[in-house]
């Protein structure tokens, strides 16, 4: 009675070994893997939230990469001028610096996940010792590598065993491994701004890597102003400034009027002109302009092309492309005053609606130039700016960050191992062993890095690389993701896998440990019924002496 009690009280029907030993060393053993298991679990949903944080984050680099590859596109296009390339490049630099920020900080629980050290991490996913998965997550932005193939022969010494009388010869050819000498060279850093200068400069006002720099000086030629691009970089560069590599002007040009034509003569009828003097370029007046003298004559190619004339014949400067410019591209015509090495173009008109006539509007146009830092190894060197009016040269105070990078070189370099011979002749009554030297072809997997384009959009050749550049990112993004789904099913499939076996292992121990309570109830009221009963006979047989006293007292 005492035992059902037990049974009942605590539910197990093996408190101690004694109750049943065989059932409780089994019974630890189900408890074992129940446990393990269950622990083995929580790993494995610990692995498919990092691995749902990883898919997100790579998701999130993919969608800026699209955009970048959707500006690049853009950049590639001959309708864009460098000012507008060079909005789409504040834009690009963005987009890359978020995704860097997305692969350098994307952790989970404290372990970052994309800055290449998330290599041949391991899962317990299971109740028993090596039960694990491993998994490494790349990079996403890496230096591409091409691998190679390379059928080399190995020499490998094999033991030969001989037993009894034996005389042996052989020639033992012995080949240290080759020594393979990698050399990198690191590559370049270096800072590239642009400046559109507003106004001329004077001493003080403009101060680069701390040299203060002179004023700026107007030439002798046509346009070059104290305030053109092309007087501001020759200032720049008489400075001798430390760490500043180079200062490059680009041409100066106004796009003027364009219209739409049916076939390359431009049929269509026309009698504008513009008088003598009514337009002033960088102060020098245009003779006057009318369609009547143009060819085809009485049209309105005939005035653009008249226009090319006068001002050719006005501006016959080595700095000029021919003056205005009338081109015809298959059905276009338009009109171009192009100014070489950065000068300052000034159109001016003394008659209202003159320019307006070829498209043009009166203004300056002062060019631009292109500031260079030394070419150095990381972390490159910045361009730091400051004065008492750096707009004047189209820069403002401040640093200006390292934006530029060329990628390491890698040479790799082998050194044949040395090979001896040895002739080798033994006799002997015993068992001997012998090395012999066996040669077979094996091949070898090299990596070789791939240098990467210019990521930049600033101009149509360097927007094509981009998208090539953008692509590869794209594709090897997209199979970090790709990796990271496969190993989530996986994890997916071991949870459920898991999740059956405690259930059934569970099930199983419930089985042989559990009380059954009906049998043991049934047990413990039979007992207490007999001690009843027991307890009732002995009653009855304790009360028949008394009674033969009382018979005999009386």
């Amino acid at each position: 009675m005492a035992v059902s009690l037990q049974r009942l009280s605590s539910g197990l029907r093996i408190n101690s070994a004694k109750d049943d030993a065989a059932g409780l060393a089994i019974s630890d053993r189900m408890t074992t893997v129940i446990r393990g298991s269950q622990a083995a679990l929580r790993n494995v949903n610990d692995g498919v939230s990092l691995l749902q944080v990883a898919d997100e984050s790579a998701g999130t680099v993919v969608d800026n990469l699209q955009r970048i590859r959707e500006l690049a596109i853009q950049s590639a296009n001959s309708t864009y001028t460098l000012e507008d390339r060079m909005m789409m490049q504040v834009e690009v630099n963005q987009l890359f610096a978020a995704s860097f920020e997305v692969q350098e900080q994307t952790e989970f629980n404290g372990n970052l996940l994309f800055d290449g050290n998330f290599v041949g991490k391991s899962f317990h996913v299971g109740a028993n010792s090596d039960e694990i998965v491993s998994v490494s997550l790349p990079k996403l932005f890496v230096t591409n590598y091409e691998t190679t193939y390379e059928t080399v022969p190995v020499t490998e010494i094999v033991p030969v065993t001989t037993t009894g009388p034996v005389t042996t010869t052989e020639s033992v050819t012995v080949t240290a491994p080759d020594t393979i000498v990698t050399t990198t060279v690191p590559g370049k850093e270096w800072t590239e701004t642009v400046g559109i200068p507003t106004a001329s400069l004077s001493l003080g006002d403009l101060v680069i890597n701390g040299v203060p720099i002179g004023a700026s000086v107007a030439g002798s030629e046509l346009g070059q102003t104290a305030d053109s691009a092309w007087a501001i970089a020759n200032a720049i560069t008489a400075a001798n400034i430390p760490d500043l590599q180079e200062v490059v002007v680009t041409d100066t040009q106004m796009l003027g009027n364009s219209f739409y034509t049916y076939n390359r003569d431009a049929i269509i009828p026309s009698s504008e002109s513009i008088p003598v003097g009514a337009i002033e370029l960088n102060g020098i007046p245009i003779g006057e302009i009318s369609a009547t003298n143009g060819s085809p004559t009485n049209t309105r190619l005939g005035f653009f092309k008249d226009a090319e004339i006068q001002f050719e014949a006005a501006t016959p400067t080595i700095n000029f492309s021919n003056g205005l410019e009338n081109v015809a591209w298959g059905n276009t015509v338009y009109t171009k005053i192009l100014g070489f090495n950065g000068i300052s173009l000034d159109i001016q008109e003394t008659i209202p609606g003159s320019l307006a006539k070829l498209g043009f509007v009166p203004g300056i146009t002062r060019g631009l130039y292109v500031l260079k830092s030394a070419e150095i190894e990381s972390p490159g060197t910045a361009i730091v700016v400051s004065g008492n009016h750096p707009e004047y040269a189209g820069l403002v105070s401040g640093s200006y960050p390292v934006n530029r990078s060329s990628p390491d070189t890698t040479t790799t370099t082998t050194i044949p191992g040395e090979t001896t011979t040895t002739q080798v002749t033994t006799t002997t009554q015993v068992t001997t062993t012998t090395n012999t030297t066996v040669t077979t072809d094996k091949t070898i997997a090299t990596l070789k890095a791939l240098p990467d384009p210019n990521t930049d959009v600033l101009t149509q050749e360097n927007a094509e690389k981009m998208i090539e550049y953008v692509d590869s990112k794209i594709g090897h993004t997209n199979s970090v993701r790709g990796y990271a789904g496969a190993v989530l099913n996986r994890f997916n499939s071991i949870g459920s896998n898991l999740s059956v076996t405690i259930e059934t292992a569970s099930a199983a121990r419930s089985r042989i440990q559990d009380t059954d309570f009906a049998a043991e109830t049934a047990a413990l009221t039979r007992n207490q019924i007999l001690q009843q009963a027991g307890t009732a006979m002995l009653a009855q047989a304790n009360q028949l002496p008394q009674g033969v006293l009382s018979l005999l007292q009386s």
